[in-house]
This record gives structure tokens, C-alpha cells and sequence, in this order.
């Protein structure tokens, strides 16, 4: 593909037309025509059967237009950026401009990696931070990770330690008379 012009219409931002010429396009329409025709219902005509012509008139001469845009699309937006030398890095935004003998005329608009100028580097200081480990922080850790990873296991044959849980049943009362909201069943303590 020939050199496609790009111009920038803000930083890092490029614009660009291509176009996708009437024989391809045509070609395209008719492949649409053919996988669709079934589909369509005509009066007058046994369904899949209604001529190009006539479904154009019924719908409108642009109802194969969109199908067959997006089949030829990728290889021409392809080969148009390929033309531009442009390192892209988003995706585009595409607009047809028109239609019309030529073919399809389509503008893109995409975003670009920035240019970078680097001046002075050498002499640059960094600080570097240095942070000492010390054994505490190492168990510390370890005990985390044991405490993450540790599964409940059911012991019956010793009373409760510190660090268990319980499963209580309780009952609280006030002054002899059990009060709202303070019984509880197979709670987690």
C-alpha cells in the first residue's frame, strides 16, 4: 500500500483517511447479498429468492453496506496504518466520510506512544533505602501466614485453652429475668 498522510491533531493524537476501493466493496456487497438473501422476506418472491435489486428497494441501498464495511475493515485499516509508520497504541476511532464511486472513504483517529526527549541523565543521584529484616519480622510474618493458612480441627478430649473456639449455648439475666436479645444457640466464642 502507498504512504498514507497522518496528521496530528493533538499530542500524540493522529488522524488519518484510507479508503477501500468500489470493486472490493462491490465483491463484498454481493457476498452479504448472497449469505443474507435467505433471511429475507420479499413479497412476491419465495423466501431467498428476491433479486439484489429488489431487496434494495424494499430496505434501502444501503442495508449490505455496514456488513460489508465491517468484513473489509480490518485488512484496510491494517494496511493503511502499515502506510503511516505510526506505533499506535490504542485502538481506533473509525468514521466513514463517504460513499461513493471510489469507494469507501474511512478516517481514523489513534493514539500514538509519546516522544521522549532525554537531556541530562548522567550525574543524576537516587537514594537508595535500605531496610533491614531483623528475625522478630521474619516470625512475625511466618506466624501470619500460619494463621491464614490454619484449618479448624475439632477436639473433644480436653477442655478449652486459650486460642480455641467454642461453640456456647447462653443466656443472659438481669436481675433474675432473662432480657430480650441476650440467648444465643451454637454461637462461636
Amino acid at each position: 500500500m502507498a504512504s498514507v498522510k497522518a496528521k496530528e491533531i493533538e499530542k500524540n493524537k493522529y488522524e488519518f483517511e484510507f479508503l477501500i476501493d468500489k470493486a472490493s466493496f462491490d465483491e463484498e456487497i454481493n457476498k452479504v447479498y448472497r449469505k443474507n438473501v435467505s433471511k429475507m422476506n420479499v413479497p412476491g418472491f419465495r423466501k431467498g429468492k428476491a433479486p439484489k435489486h429488489v431487496i434494495e428497494k424494499l430496505y434501502g441501498t444501503t442495508v449490505f453496506y455496514d456488513e460489508a464495511i465491517d468484513n473489509l475493515l480490518p485488512s484496510a485499516y491494517e494496511a493503511a496504518l502499515a502506510g503511516t509508520k505510526l506505533d499506535v497504541v490504542s485502538r481506533p476511532e473509525l468514521e466513514v466520510v463517504s460513499i461513493d464511486d471510489k469507494g469507501v472513504t474511512l478516517k481514523a483517529a489513534v493514539w500514538t506512544k509519546p516522544s521522549v526527549e532525554i537531556s541530562s541523565y548522567k550525574g543524576l543521584e537516587v537514594e537508595r533505602d535500605v531496610i533491614e529484616v531483623t528475625d522478630e519480622d521474619v516470625m512475625k510474618e511466618i506466624d501470619n501466614t500460619r494463621e491464614r493458612n490454619s484449618r479448624m480441627l475439632t477436639v473433644d478430649n480436653r477442655p478449652a485453652e486459650n486460642g480455641d473456639e467454642a461453640v456456647i449455648d447462653f443466656e443472659g439475666f438481669l436481675d433474675g429475668v432473662a432480657f430480650d436479645g441476650g440467648k444465643g444457640d451454637k454461637y462461636p466464642l
